[in-house]
């Protein structure tokens, strides 16, 4: 409560200009902040930068990248099933967040290490780059053996 009171003291104590200048600052370090979180990269794509080793996919041919990619993708698609089938109440998102976040970004940070890596060498992984569908399981019908 004492500082409380302290910090009002000081605003009030503050002239007209003060103010002003302060609210410019407050507001010009909002804006510089701002532009720490890069064009179109959200936290998580930045914690999964973190969880990968930078040149990882620096000694992948074309190929290699391609392929390294569509598994990653293929990978990110079975995560995401699997938080929506943990479910939307409370101990989905816990299991969600305790389990399978952290692959999630670790395997988004992948993909982003994949396609920068493809952009330095000129390679063409926009096919593998269409999320593909996760691997079919195979059915199994009543007799219990299942089907080829």
């Amino acid at each position: 409560m004492y500082r409380q009171q302290q910090a009002k003291n000081v605003i009030t104590a503050m002239g007209a200009n003060a103010k002003i200048r302060f609210v410019t600052a407050a507001v010009s370090l909002a804006a510089l902040l701002s532009g720490c979180t890069g064009r179109g990269e959200t936290a998580s794509d930045k914690i999964g930068g973190l969880l990968v080793s930078p040149g990882r996919y620096e000694f992948y041919d074309c190929t290699q990248l391609a392929s390294a990619l569509t598994g990653n993708l293929v990978r990110e698609r079975q995560i995401e099933e699997l938080i929506v089938k943990a479910g939307p109440g409370f101990g989905g998102q816990i299991t969600s967040i305790a389990a399978y976040r952290p692959e999630q970004m670790q395997v988004r940070g992948h993909v982003n290490e994949i396609r920068k890596a493809a952009i330095v060498k000129n390679c063409n992984v926009a096919a593998a780059a269409q999320k593909p569908a996760a691997p079919e399981k195979p059915t199994v019908p009543p007799s219990g053996k299942p089907k080829q």
